[in-house]
């Protein structure tokens, strides 16, 4: 994910002035700006519901799966010869193609299959799995800038879901991000590097990112503005917090 250099600048000269007027080190400024804008980025990176988790996995025609075949069962009694098993098995083995897994037809497909139940029993089981895996996975890539505000030391708000989000072989991917700052007085800084690329692209989140660092900015630019007629009060009230008391 890149950064938008002109947001970027915007966000930094307007740091600079709201520490000249309120009186607050620019470090102090720093990382409380950035929480806002952390904050805005989690908010507009797009999260899947529990809903339409449900869904998409209710809408899935097929599902791959390296279960054993259990050989052909009849619903009716019938019993196969060998003749009919070896053929049954052959052909089971013939639809391995994808590393020894198989290609099963789930009901919203438009040619669902009838498996033996113990077969079905245990593709259910898998289904399920799956479900819960999409399930415990919503918000991975808003949870990336919840990492990155930990990483920062910047207190964050995010959902619960968010922050416990989880990848189903990676677990909380937090490998996927770094963090980094220093230096001193105006010249302290933060970065940070988030390597979600797949998951961001669908979220959106380099995109919430950016309009999240453009809103301060213009929020900076109006307190500015107040600042210049003499209503520091006003500039204040915009950030609880930040002005020193005298």
């Amino acid at each position: 994910m890149r950064l938008d250099s002109r947001a970027a600048r915007r966000f930094n000269e307007a740091l600079r002035d709201i520490s000249a007027i309120s009186g607050k080190d620019f470090k102090s400024v720093l990382k409380s700006e950035m929480g806002a804008v952390l904050n805005g980025a989690i908010k507009g990176t797009k999260k899947a519901t529990v809903k339409s988790v449900k869904r998409n996995h209710d809408r899935q025609p097929g599902a791959v799966y390296g279960l054993p075949y259990p050989g052909p069962q009849s619903s009716t009694g019938k019993i196969y010869t060998p003749q009919q098993v070896a053929k049954a098995n052959a052909r089971a083995s013939r639809a391995r193609k994808n590393k020894g897994k198989a290609l099963y037809y789930l009901s919203g497909s438009r040619q669902p299959h009838r498996y033996p139940d113990s077969l079905w029993a245990k593709i259910t089981e898998n289904r399920a799995k799956s479900l819960d895996n999409h399930q415990k996975a919503r918000g991975l890539a808003a949870s990336m800038w919840v990492k990155i505000a930990t990483g920062l030391g910047i207190a964050v708000e995010a959902p619960q879901y968010v922050r416990n989000a989880t990848h189903w072989k990676h677990g909380d991917m937090a490998g996927m991000v770094q963090t980094r700052e220093g230096g001193r007085d105006k010249k302290y800084g933060l970065g940070f590097t988030n390597n979600l690329t797949h998951t961001n692209n669908w979220a959106g989140a380099g995109i919430a990112f950016r309009n999240a660092l453009n809103r301060r900015a213009n929020f900076f630019s109006q307190a500015v503005k107040l600042a210049a007629k003499g209503k520091i009060k006003a500039v204040m009230d915009r950030y609880p917090g930040l002005a020193r008391v005298s």
